[in-house]
């Protein structure tokens, strides 16, 4: 497998230049989050809690499943509501690296509709495709925040 990775990279060429592209791109994708990450769960967790099951005590693992998970659901749910919002909507990298080139292999909804709209002149199509988008991620988000919260009370 690693072969056939650095072949592909020698038949691109210049090989250290596609692997900065590579990293750009990984930290592009995973920098926001790990912010926002960070400065949530900071906030997020308290430590006489996890102090008191100590002394109570409760193993590691009681303590993780009974105190630190339920701090960090919030986090969690930010997190994940924003990291699907933002793939869901990955146009820009897409658009810049492939225009959802070969085949249409990398086509996402936000650039179908992009195309639909300003390459074939669609712009209704496109704007109803919008509003679907935006219908379909509040409806998974819902769904998703909803199975989320069935045991918390």
């Amino acid at each position: 497998m690693v072969d056939g990775v650095e072949r592909e990279l020698q038949a691109v060429g210049n090989t250290e230049f596609v692997e900065n592209i590579v990293q750009v791109i990984l930290h592009r994708l995973f920098a926001d989050e790990k912010l926002l990450a960070d400065f949530l769960v900071a906030e997020a967790l308290r430590d006489e809690l996890h102090e008191a099951a100590a002394s109570d005590g409760a193993t590691a693992w009681q303590r993780f499943r009974h105190i630190t998970w339920p701090q960090l659901r919030p986090v969690t749910d930010a997190i994940v509501s924003l990291n699907f919002i933002w793939n869901f909507n990955s146009f820009g990298l897409v658009y810049v690296l492939t225009e959802g080139g070969p085949g249409g292999k990398t086509m996402v909804p936000a650039l179908f509709a992009y195309n639909e709209g300003f390459k074939y002149g669609h712009f209704g199509y496109a704007a109803a495709m919008g509003n679907v988008m935006v219908l379909v991620v509040l409806a998974l988000l819902y769904i998703y925040l909803r199975s989320g919260r069935r045991g918390v009370e």
